[in-house]
């Protein structure tokens, strides 16, 4: 149970425990083992996230119009994570923009003041995740946050099992990267399979193939210029992730 509430509490605002604080070495609450079980649940706290995200369309769709509704669920979505993945963001585009090797580009990144490449990821990425929120249909809205949150909490999963740390010195996501085993793999992978399932039933075999293109081609960027990868990287991964699902579902995966 700890370690389940281990990943509400590092994923959301949600106060269910003090993770940020075990890891700034203030509070040993969580031991090193619940934080890496806590990974297997990355996906259903996705879940989860994807339902509140769906309740606040709901609930604003019948007192608003469908556009404010998708802006209030975008806000919903940078105030309940506290913005955690959007940092990522902005401190991985203005490394890469930056950096001309990887140590200056994870000396750029860790530095935690944003720059212009950062500020201008942050605001393409909010206005396409706008943008596709309000191209999809009023039904289908709350299946593309469902699945889209937790397809996203899954490939965290995968980068963290299958690439190594790129930073020497200990960081936020050294507990993660590199320490997931089998079990919280295999956990990982069957929520975010039948959750791909129940949503999109038959139509999951064109969800994952470009969703895992995708994963492959960023970490591979990512690990050829420096090495492996890092919170911050985790944390673009998965806000990317997020937008390609909400591509794929108003493109053509619910047509």
């Amino acid at each position: 149970m700890k370690s389940f509430l281990a990943a509400v509490s590092f994923l959301s605002i949600i106060p269910l425990g003090t993770v940020k604080q075990y890891l700034s070495g203030k509070d040993e609450k969580y031991s090193a083992g619940q934080m890496k079980d806590s990974m297997g649940y990355y996906p259903f706290v996705g879940v989860i996230l994807g339902i509140c995200y769906s309740a606040i369309y709901l609930l604003s769709a019948v007192l608003f119009s469908h556009l404010a509704a998708c802006a209030l669920v975008l806000g919903s979505m940078v105030i309940l994570t506290g913005g955690l993945h959007l940092d990522g963001v902005a401190d991985t585009c203005d490394g890469l923009a930056g950096g001309r090797d990887k140590e200056n580009i994870l000396r750029i990144a860790k530095d935690s003041a944003t720059g212009v490449a950062g500020v201008l990821g942050l605001i393409v990425i909010m206005l396409i995740k706008f943008s596709l929120l309000v191209s999809l249909a009023p039904e289908v809205v709350p299946y593309a946050l469902v699945l889209s949150t937790t397809l996203a909490r899954w490939s965290l999963v995968a980068a963290c099992r299958l690439y190594p740390y790129a930073r020497s010195k200990e960081g936020t996501a050294r507990v993660f990267v590199g320490r997931i085993k089998n079990k919280q793999m295999v956990r990982a992978t069957l929520v975010a399979i039948i959750v791909s399932l129940f949503i999109c039933k038959f139509q999951a075999v064109t969800v994952w193939p470009w969703l895992l293109l995708f994963f492959w081609g960023f970490n591979s960027y990512i690990v050829k210029k420096i090495d492996g990868i890092t919170g911050d990287t985790l944390g673009a991964l998965s806000e990317f992730s997020e937008v390609l699902v909400l591509l794929l579902a108003a493109g053509f995966l619910y047509d």
